[in-house]
């Protein structure tokens, strides 16, 4: 499996908020193995707030995302679109862009659920 590209999302429209990564890969790869890159990543948070929040359920359960192969493309092109440069162009590393996330969201294949504090 290869990472491709990735961005994240603090999600506070529900209660209690959490976070979604969006990952696109290539490759094929087993759920089992993105079940476990899910809480690898959860629990490598070493900030004491999060795990703390993590722990006492206020910050809700990491959300991985494996979002469509070109998804990162369609967001390049979004951006051109609406007047970035391409030569400047760089992937949001976190966003709350919400024509960014409607692209994510309808190009995301699988989720996949933090249990590492559960």
């Amino acid at each position: 499996m290869d990472l491709l590209d990735f961005t994240s999302h603090a999600d506070v429209s529900k209660q209690p908020g959490h976070y979604i990564i969006y990952w696109e890969i290539k490759g094929e790869v087993e759920d089992s193995l993105m079940e476990q890159c899910c809480n690898e990543m959860d629990a490598a948070f070493l900030d004491h707030g999060y795990v703390v929040s993590r722990k006492t359920t206020s910050i809700g359960p990491l959300e991985l995302c494996i979002v469509e192969r070109g998804t990162f493309k369609k967001i390049m092109e979004y951006f051109i679109a609406n007047g970035a440069a391409l030569s400047q162009f760089k992937t949001p590393r976190c966003t709350n862009n919400l024509d960014l996330l409607r692209i994510l969201n309808g190009c995301t294949l699988k989720r996949f659920y933090s249990t590492a504090f559960g």
